[in-house]
């Protein structure tokens, strides 16, 4: 019995072309940030300002202008009684009867006139 051998060759079994891929190109880009300009931020402000304005109009064309209703309130002056003093008083009694009626001057004043 025999043994078999294997040779091999210097050629490869198949014929066909090795086919090799290009590698991409690396390109290293060196950016370098530069702050806006004066004129440069003043153009993006204008242009914000007049795309917000137009932007306005169109909504306010679909959906109507806003309306504000305001409610006239009455502007006179209250006129605030001056303290009466009568004799001694209870200061203590007087700022704990403020503080339980939440400053409610016309709860407390009893204890101003009563002279407690």
């Amino acid at each position: 019995m025999g043994r078999a051998s294997f040779r091999s060759s210097s050629k490869p079994a198949s014929s066909a072309p090795k086919v090799t891929t290009p590698q991409p190109a690396i390109h290293h880009h060196t950016t370098s940030y530069q702050p806006p300009t004066l004129g440069q931020s003043m153009k993006d402000g204008f242009g914000l300002g007049v795309g917000s304005a137009i932007a306005q109009r169109v909504v306010s064309g679909i959906f109507g202008a806003p309306t504000v209703n305001i409610q006239q309130s009455d502007t006179s002056v209250i006129k605030q009684e001056p303290i009466k003093v009568v004799g001694k008083f209870d200061k203590k009694a007087f700022e704990a009867c403020m503080e339980e009626n939440y400053n409610n001057y016309d709860s407390c004043k009893k204890h101003l006139e009563e002279g407690n």
